[in-house]
């Protein structure tokens, strides 16, 4: 709502009133608005800072004018100017709303079916995310990894705030074959291709014989059963199927890398933490370019009684990039680092390596190395049988 004062403005005849309309508008450039001329009266709209003007110009054409209404948010806030509760009440509301909006006091959790709210909650408490903590204590990235590593059911966890509401978006996986009930109707599928070497049914109607090649997803015990009575059956179908594998996996060392190396130089920016809101104690802002960052939060005591802020120091440890140059020994050794790790991540219970063959290929960067494995694994796994519903 525009800040307007509604001017009456009369004059001796028309010819006056007239010559100051037009002076108004176009020597003074006075923005009139909703402009009513009656006879040798005028009524008009015009801002508050204009009026001195429009009085000057009455008088120059023998008029006289006065304010006759006045509109807009200043005048409305102006008739409370000597209410000093209202003014306190307007204050101490935006200040609480500024101190509770810098802390989270509603948490809500949407797109979980198998979890229950209560169970992401709880793990939430663990990492002290609970109703009344304080956003700038809010590690979003650090919840959304954790609730991914406590539970095996998320595939997705976003982390959302809005104002002081926290929003937990989940994904969740699909039913595992591990996890099918024995109630549930399903085949037996190759988890990876491969060659069949041994088969254990326990129950179900095997599909494919020893020696045959699966492919990925392919059936090999089916859990749809002919009784012998013209009645089909379908089962929860639990096989071993223990195949032969092949893989080949690429590894690269170069000769040349870059490491950081402490230069030594340190910086240590502290704040005032007061009410979720950070206060510079520093004027210059020269921080290193490359630096690794740390924080330290303190509370200190005043004559032994804990203050009610804190001291948030930023601490900025300068390095520089140094290029490391690798001998062939220590090339080799790190490739040899690396299928290690590989081996233990990737073929460590139920495998049996059949063939292990590593291939080395020199490079002017460094040098490649080819893995070929063949490997015997159980490849069974369960797949739910999806009956159409007819009518």
């Amino acid at each position: 709502m525009l800040n307007q004062v509604k001017v009456e403005a009369r004059f001796n005849n028309q010819n006056n009133l007239k010559g100051f309309i037009n002076h108004l508008i176009y020597k003074r450039k006075i923005k009139l608005w909703n402009l009513q001329t009656n006879g040798e009266t005028t009524n008009f709209n015009i801002s508050p800072c204009d009026y001195k003007q429009v009085a000057q110009a009455a008088a120059i054409y023998y008029g006289k004018t006065k304010v006759s209404g006045r509109q807009g948010i200043y005048f409305l806030l102006r008739r409370f100017r000597e209410r000093y509760g209202i003014i306190f009440g307007i204050v101490g509301f935006a200040f609480i709303n500024l101190v509770l909006s810098a802390f989270i006091w509603d948490i809500r959790v949407s797109g979980n079916e198998a979890l229950t709210e209560g169970q992401i909650k709880e793990h939430l408490s663990t990492l002290g995310i609970v109703a009344g903590l304080s956003t700038r204590e809010l590690d979003k990235a650090a919840a959304e990894l954790s609730l991914l590593a406590e539970f095996d059911r998320l595939s997705w966890v976003s982390v959302e705030r809005r104002g002081s509401r926290l929003n937990i978006k989940v994904a969740e996986r699909e039913e595992t074959s591990s996890s099918l009930s024995r109630e549930i109707a399903c085949n037996v599928i190759a988890e990876r291709p491969g060659r069949i070497v041994e088969t254990e049914v326990y129950r179900g109607e095997l599909m494919r014989t020893l020696g045959s090649g699966v492919a990925k997803g392919e059936l090999i015990v089916s859990g749809t059963v002919d009784d012998g009575a013209g009645n089909i059956l379908f089962l929860h179908a639990d096989a071993k199927i223990i195949a032969e594998c092949e893989e080949t996996v690429s590894f690269f060392a170069p000769y040349s890398s870059t490491e950081k190396k402490k230069t030594g130089r340190v910086i240590t920016k502290d704040y005032l933490y007061f009410l979720g809101n950070d206060f510079p104690l520093f004027l210059s802002r020269d921080i290193p370019e490359n630096a690794n960052y740390s924080e330290q939060l303190k509370q200190p005591t005043i004559l032994g009684i804990k203050a009610p802020f804190r001291i948030r120091s930023a601490i900025y440890t300068e390095y520089e990039q140094i290029e490391v140059i690798e001998l062939t020994d220590g090339v080799l050794k790190n490739l040899k680092t690396q299928i290690d790790t590989y081996e233990k991540n990737f073929y460590g219970d139920g495998y049996e390596i059949v063939k292990w063959h590593t291939e080395y290929t020199p490079t002017q960067t460094g040098i490649g190395a080819e893995l070929s494995v063949v490997y015997r694994t159980n490849i069974a796994q369960k797949s739910q049988i999806r009956r159409k519903v007819e009518g």
